[in-house]
């Protein structure tokens, strides 16, 4: 599943505490994002594919992380908000679900 396999591939580059963070990362991570932007686009995210590929974890753990900001040129941040803010519907139900089991 090409969703779940965004998550993978950001975790693996963005969040692993063990890598450091080089310039080929950073970029992989930036495309990354820009296909997942495109992928929302195009298809819109639905809430069987964001349970399945939990991407809106990643998107708040980088958040959580100042040195992944990159507000001049790959704006991880800006972007991973307004990935969360379209897919604010989704979580809250996803939320809900948790909490009614």
């Amino acid at each position: 599943m090409i969703v779940k396999s965004y998550r993978v591939k950001l975790q693996r580059g963005l969040l692993n505490k063990e890598l450091e963070l080089t310039d080929e990362i950073i970029r992989q991570c930036s495309d990354i994002f820009t296909q997942m932007e495109r992928f929302n686009l195009i298809y819109g995210m639905n809430l069987n594919l964001l349970k399945i590929s939990k991407l809106h974890k990643v998107m708040k753990a980088i958040l959580k992380l100042p040195n992944l900001e990159f507000p001049n040129d790959f704006k991880f941040h800006e972007r991973s908000l307004k990935l969360l803010d379209s897919w604010e519907n989704l979580i809250t139900i996803i939320k809900s679900e948790k909490n009614e089991k």
